[in-house]
C-alpha cells in the first residue's frame, strides 16, 4: 500500500490545517454572538460547543505541529524573516499572544 503522505510533507501541512481551524473557530463565535443577540439560545449554544471543539482541535494540531518539529526533526523556531511595516506589526501581535497565553 503507498504512502500518502511523507511525515515531512505532513509538517507542511499543519499551519495550513491551524489556519483554517483557527478561521472556522472565529466563524462560529461570530455566529454565536449574533444567536445571542437574536434569543436563539438554542443556536448559540451549538456554535459555542462548535467553537470549543474546533478550538481544541487547534491546540492538538498546533501542538502536534511544534512537537514534530522539535522532537521528531531537531528543527528549532522558526525565525522572522520580514521587513518594513511587518516586522513591527508582527512582534507586536507575537507579544501580545505571548502576554494572553
Amino acid at each position: 500500500m503507498p504512502r500518502l503522505f511523507s511525515i515531512m510533507e505532513l509538517l507542511n501541512v499543519f499551519p495550513h490545517l491551524n489556519a483554517s481551524l483557527n478561521g472556522l473557530g472565529s466563524i462560529l463565535l461570530i455566529s454565536g454572538f449574533y444567536f445571542i443577540q437574536r434569543g436563539n439560545i438554542a443556536y448559540h449554544r451549538a456554535s459555542m460547543i462548535a467553537a470549543s471543539s474546533i478550538s481544541a482541535l487547534f491546540l492538538i494540531s498546533y501542538l502536534s505541529h511544534h512537537a514534530l518539529r522539535t522532537y521528531y526533526f531537531g528543527l528549532g523556531p522558526t525565525k522572522f524573516t520580514g521587513e518594513g511595516l511587518a516586522r513591527p506589526l508582527y512582534f507586536t501581535i507575537l507579544f501580545s499572544h505571548t502576554v494572553l497565553a
